[in-house]
């Protein structure tokens, strides 16, 4: 998941991106280093966090057209 380049490009801190999304400073790290899976309400509320469409933390996954 590239969450910690869209956390980046909007300038928040983990901190800060915690306090948005409602979860712990250190569920958002474990998920940055691929430590942890994301559940699907851990997705929503990352999304909310970063004011994002859900579907653009799992844009990592589409296959591009050819």
């Amino acid at each position: 998941m590239h969450l910690r380049q869209l956390r980046e490009a909007q300038g928040l801190t983990l901190e800060e991106l915690a306090d948005r999304s409602a979860m712990s400073f250190r569920g958002i790290v474990y998920i940055e280093h691929g430590r942890r899976n994301p559940s699907l309400i851990t997705i929503l509320n990352l999304a909310k966090g970063l004011q994002i469409a859900p579907s653009v933390l799992l844009s990592v996954f589409d296959d591009p057209v050819q």
